[in-house]
């Protein structure tokens, strides 16, 4: 590991840290490393050192991405992995060439099967939503606890994925593990009861085994007191004797109070719902850059994507719209304020001629709340707290009448 080590200290591929047993980082391996194979990319590495007894130094490397797999179809999956066994011997030439420490470099055995991330996850008692990670949440019948940081990885070549926040601790709910409409069953692991940004973070193995054990306690319980598991997530009392057997075993169940950012803010609700879909990145120190201008761009985007994720028809009618800021000139380095706000939500979601005074039309049209209205007396720049709240409260009441209309 020492000349891969000196690499990370060269930034010969961009940052990286290198222990003796584990390396990672390497990220301008993005870009500098051309696949072969179609839909694929190389990542930068993330390197396990490990010497099986009684055979030779190895090293795992999870560094291949591929993308357009289907991983509820075999065959999908198959070609996939074809794909991808093809592709490592031409990253074996490639590091070979010019990665330092990667000279006589051989592939020791190819894998047998993909690491397919996510496919789906069952409806629940109780969904874990992101908000609860950002919260650091406890639940009156936790079974184990998460705390890993919510990297959502890439889904295709145009994007590289980003880390939503990093908790510090959060708990799993029983309820998460059981279905809504099956009887006699528990779902532990990444299928269960998360929502799919929740499980960037649950879906970790740590989070599986602790879901698992709960899971066997459970059923063990369930047979002894005669009642199904959905009885069971909904008594208290034997909840509780469950939370019990398992600290008896040495889970660490105990309950929890922490803090979370901007707890208590005027803006912390927005937060919750943005995170919830999504909208607003924390990253590895969770911070939202509440106090920095709000960029018009970053705003319509915001909009865009919740529209999107809360409601595809509801992003399909006013698309054309929203995507007219992008043949605005200078779009990229300015700077929205309170009336460009206004106009923008006027001219996006109604057909009425903007009049001279765009923040009290937008409250006239109920595209904004009394709160915000008074909070910003004056024309000026908006500040990213700002721009969460207006994005927040808007795409509630939207949601709100789409799902009023469907029902």
């Amino acid at each position: 590991m020492g000349r891969c080590k000196r690499a990370a200290k060269e930034e010969t591929f961009g940052p990286a840290e290198v222990t003796p047993s584990v390396g990672w980082g390497f990220s301008e391996l993005h870009y500098d490393y051309k696949p072969k194979e179609g839909n694929t990319r190389l990542r930068g590495l993330n390197i396990v050192r490990t010497t099986p007894e009684g055979g030779e130094e190895q090293f795992y490397i999870n560094a291949l991405q591929i993308f357009g797999v289907d991983g509820l179809d075999k065959k999908s999956k198959t070609e996939a992995l074809e794909k991808g066994n093809r592709e490592a011997e031409h990253i074996l030439s490639y590091l070979r060439a010019n990665f330092p420490g990667f000279e006589n470099a051989v592939i020791a055995e190819p894998p047998s099967e993909l690491y397919v991330r996510e496919t789906r996850h069952i409806k629940s008692e109780y969904m874990l939503p992101m908000s609860d990670i950002w919260k650091n949440a406890d639940h009156w019948d936790s079974i184990g606890f998460g705390g890993y940081p919510v990297d959502v990885q890439a889904t295709s070549l145009g994007d590289y994925g980003y880390v939503l926040s990093s908790p510090v601790q959060y708990a799993i709910p029983f309820r998460s593990l059981v279905p809504l409409e099956i009887e006699n069953l528990l779902v532990v692991s990444r299928s269960a009861g998360y929502s799919s940004l929740a499980a960037g973070s649950a879906r970790i193995i740590p989070t599986g085994m602790a879901a698992g054990e709960a899971g066997g306690a459970a059923a063990a319980l369930s047979l002894e007191k005669n009642i199904t598991f959905r009885q069971l997530a909904n008594n208290e009392k034997a909840i509780q004797e469950l939370r019990t057997g398992l600290k008896n075993q040495g889970a660490m169940l105990d309950h929890f109070d922490l803090t979370y950012p901007y707890e208590g803010e005027w803006f912390d609700g927005a937060v919750q719902f943005l995170m919830d879909y999504g909208l607003a990145v924390g990253g590895y120190t969770n911070d939202l850059g509440v106090e920095e201008p709000l960029n018009t761009l970053s705003f319509s985007n915001m909009l865009s994507m919740g529209l999107l994720r809360i409601d595809q028809e509801l992003h399909s009618l006013h698309k054309s719209r929203l995507d007219a800021i992008y043949a605005l000139e200078g779009v990229e380095q300015q700077i929205l304020t309170r009336n460009g706000a206004a106009s923008f939500m006027i001219s996006v979601f109604t057909d009425e001629q903007l009049e001279s005074d765009p923040w009290n039309q937008v409250l006239e049209l109920g595209l904004i709340d009394s709160f915000i209205h008074a909070k910003i007396p004056e024309e000026r720049e908006l500040v990213r707290a700002e721009g969460f709240y207006l994005n927040y409260w808007l795409l509630a009441e939207l949601k709100k009448k789409a799902e009023a209309s469907d029902s």
